[in-house]
């Protein structure tokens, strides 16, 4: 990130020198220039609501779930290999349970293979073998399917959640099913009520060094994409020992996180870092 020199207008008015000085317009611009920052990413983050059925028994024949609008039939080959329905995303039946509920992932997320002999009603075409909703399906054990709404469908929104969080509000994505084990959805749908938002917010996380400069020049601001509301700032040493502010302090502004350095020990020193997270 490079923090433009208009940023030495955060000085102005200030006690520290006359806003009018050269010099001291000068000694802004070179802590601007050794102000050390990582990117400043800002991300979306929040909670999701998760479903969890419980797939330890194997499910009969023909027994099906529901996620949204896809309809997972599961198929025992050895019994039948044609679907009820030919839009019925079929999953077929393992030697066990966890073989069964492995194959029901990958359908759900969209990384089944082509059915080789489970057909539609003509007993010709494939049965679907993929669903279409925008969820991401785990098995942490147990026999126990976790689901979460996405972005995408099969895709995990922590793996870039500004891509692939969903769009808030949630939208309506009911869940049922039909299997013989007397077993059901943790919810009934992932939009527990009308206009259910899940507190997504935006998020940056960045480090400074402190510099002699900065410290002379007794504060630093680093511009955000967003207004903060709440921060965490922990400091080190430069070998990483943790180190404490002291009389040191920070303000939040209009897009903004503002540092005021007082210099010297017990306070933040030369090549100090500081760790900062900010949040909407």
């Amino acid at each position: 990130m490079t923090v433009a020199k208009l940023a030495r207008t955060e000085f102005y008015g200030t006690h520290l020198a006359d806003p009018h000085s050269k010099s001291f317009t000068d000694k802004v611009d070179e802590v601007i220039d050794e102000l050390n920052l990582q990117e400043l990413a800002v991300h979306e983050s929040g909670a999701l609501p998760v479903a969890i059925i419980n797939l330890g028994t194997n499910p009969t024949h023909q027994d099906d779930l529901t996620i949204g609008g896809d309809v997972y039939e599961f198929i025992d080959t050895g019994t039948g290999t044609v679907v009820a329905s030919d839009t019925n995303v079929a999953v077929e039946i393992g030697g066990d349970a966890a073989t069964t509920l492995a194959s029901l992932v990958a359908a759900i997320n969209g990384t089944a293979g082509a059915h080789a002999t489970v057909t539609k009603a003509d007993t010709v075409t494939p049965a679907v073998n993929i669903g279409a909703e925008a969820v991401f399906a785990s098995a942490p054990g147990g026999g126990l399917l976790t689901l979460i709404p996405s972005g995408a469908a099969g895709v995990n929104p922590s793996s870039d959640p500004d891509t692939y969080f969903p769009a808030d509000p949630l939208a309506s994505l009911a869940l049922s099913d039909n299997l013989t084990a007397a077993v059901a959805w943790t919810l009934a749908n992932f939009n527990v009520g009308a206009g259910t938002t899940r507190g997504k917010k935006k998020v940056t996380r960045f480090t400074a060094t402190v510099t002699t400069a900065m410290i002379t020049a007794g504060r630093f601001d680093v511009g955000l994409a967003f207004t903060p509301t709440g921060a965490t700032v922990e400091a080190t040493d430069s070998a990483g020992v943790p180190r404490v502010l002291g009389g040191d302090s920070f303000t939040l502004g209009t897009n903004t996180i503002g540092f005021t350095l007082n210099g010297g020990g017990p306070d933040l020193v030369d090549t100090d870092v500081l760790y900062v997270t900010c949040w909407e």
